[in-house]
């Protein structure tokens, strides 16, 4: 009888064991598998239906991509933390990150681009962030020359040069039918004015030429293609993709 009992705790620890390595393989899996959402959605969810953001993400691992660094501190229980945002002045809520290594984090600055993965806790004051780790560690914008962004350009579509306005210039029968390149920029301030000074100069000078803006996934780069002819779907896809990774 006693053999019996030594070998049912025995059993018991096994398969208690076996569960928790289960569950720690499940929990690892939806941490590597988390789905990647670009901070201004992911905030813009919370600002604009709290309860319709908690259904879709509360209690899931997901990677924000896309982010700005804030405040780089330390709670009242002394626990690191940063603050992510989208740059914008006075932006509330901001992703609070609770960080399970400081290595990273001890290297960054506030306005630096990163990217973090962990596990959303809901919203108080900003929408919390558990076991949140920094994934990547993104150029600043302005660190993304306009040479760098036509480089490329003509590595995605495997043809063309970039001219002396570091565009990419695409030629047809001795002629450019195709322009494409972009911009990055430091703030939103300087964002915002160079792409409406770009917008007033090429509109005066267009003639018969179609110009087509791109969005680019970081909130402070745009790109552009000016063209003679409809942009085939192929190439457009291609073009996009570029800036999707900026």
């Amino acid at each position: 009888m006693m053999v019996l009992g030594g070998g049912s705790c025995a059993l018991c620890i096994c398969l208690g064991a076996a569960g928790m390595n289960e569950q720690k393989k499940q929990a690892d899996l939806a941490k590597t598998s988390a789905a990647t959402v670009q901070i201004g959605d992911f905030l813009g969810s919370y600002r604009t239906n709290e309860v319709g953001a908690d259904n879709k993400y509360k209690g899931q691992w997901v990677v924000i991509s896309g982010g700005r660094t804030g405040q780089i501190k330390k709670d009242i229980l002394d626990k690191p933390y940063l603050t992510v945002g989208t740059s914008g002045s006075f932006e509330i809520p901001q992703v609070q990150c609770f960080l399970t290594d400081t290595a990273k984090a001890g290297t960054l600055k506030p306005g630096d681009a990163v990217t973090v993965r962990g596990r959303v806790d809901g919203l108080m004051m900003n929408v919390l962030v558990r076991e949140c780790e920094i994934v990547q560690e993104s150029p600043t914008p302005a660190e993304i020359s306009q040479d760098k962004i036509c480089a490329q350009l003509r590595a995605a579509l495997g043809e063309g040069r970039c001219d002396e306005k570091r565009r990419l210039e695409l030629m047809r029968d001795g002629s450019p039918w195709l322009r494409a390149g972009g911009m990055c920029l430091s703030t939103a301030a300087e964002y915002d004015g160079a792409k409406n000074g770009f917008l007033t100069a090429v509109k005066n000078g267009l003639g018969t030429l179609t110009l087509t803006m791109v969005e680019s996934k970081n909130p402070l780069c745009f790109g552009f293609v000016v063209s003679a002819d409809p942009v085939p779907n192929e190439m457009r896809s291609k073009i996009q993709g570029v800036f999707d990774t900026l």
